[in-house]
């Protein structure tokens, strides 16, 4: 039984060790730098002073959602997973509909806005 289960608890490991758990991207790295590391963003928003938010999710099925955030020189400002207990906390209840949020967060896999205007 004990060889079965080091197998599984390498298995598990080997999950956690998966390159998309992390981007491992420097502060001051291009844009061009992260797309050829990490691919085509899953979404690319907007932020104030011409800067953006380029979204990385493997949504809904993974556990993993990056948000890198270049600057308007398309120098890497700030890289981190989202996908996590702090983040999350991060989010005010009430502050804004999905598509606010989704930009902190990452995309929802659905919404819908009710007559009173809040996200489903």
């Amino acid at each position: 039984m004990r060889p079965i289960a080091l197998v599984f608890t390498a298995v598990l490991l080997a999950a956690c060790a998966h390159p998309r758990n992390t981007l491992d991207l420097p502060v001051g790295a291009s844009r061009e730098q992260v797309i050829a590391r990490a691919g085509q963003p899953t979404r690319v928003l907007p932020l104030p002073g011409g800067g953006q938010r380029l979204q990385y999710s493997g949504q809904p099925m993974a556990q993993y959602a990056f948000m890198v955030d270049p600057d308007a020189t398309g120098r890497v400002v700030r890289a981190r997973q989202v996908l996590t207990a702090a983040e999350f906390a991060r989010i005010e209840p009430g502050t804004g509909p999905a598509p606010t949020s989704s930009a902190s967060s990452g995309r929802p896999r659905a919404w819908t806005a009710s007559a009173a205007g809040t996200a489903r």
